[in-house]
């Protein structure tokens, strides 16, 4: 039996990945994991872009040194560490943000900042300027 390495999905959506036999697939809900094989994450990894581009996170050291993913990247935060990046400084929102372009990590980020009712307005302006949104006219849901 081989190693089982937990996926995890941070985005608000649900992703489907399909296994190597043509048949099995799965979904990893949103905020949610799978335990999946070692195997098929290596032919995951082989045949798409999901875990270069941090739609699905690797839950494993060396797997992540072995693909070449070993930087942490705003992407593998978790929603409260976000959280406590919005409430820090600006200089360090600016420069842990400025390299992150993937539009899943875009809305998340933005989506955690629109929970604070009180951002500062320099805040605001950086996290519009980054994301491309514009807060005032993002519809409350």
């Amino acid at each position: 039996m081989s190693k089982k390495i937990k996926v995890i999905n941070p985005n608000v959506f649900d992703i489907g990945i399909n296994f190597m036999d043509g048949i099995k697939s799965t979904v990893i809900p949103p905020k949610g994991y799978r335990s999946i094989p070692e195997e098929e994450i290596d032919f995951i990894n082989s045949t798409s872009n999901m875990f270069r581009r941090k739609m699905l996170i690797i839950d494993d050291v060396e797997k992540n040194k072995e693909f070449g993913f070993e930087v942490r990247t705003v992407a593998n935060y978790s929603d409260d560490e976000i959280r406590d990046l919005i409430k820090g400084h600006l200089n360090k929102i600016k420069s842990t943000l400025v390299d992150e372009k993937e539009k899943h990590v875009v809305d998340r980020v933005i989506g955690l900042a629109r929970e604070f009712e009180d951002l500062n307005l320099n805040k605001v302006k950086y996290l519009e300027e980054w994301s491309g949104y514009q807060f005032r006219l993002l519809e409350d849901k």
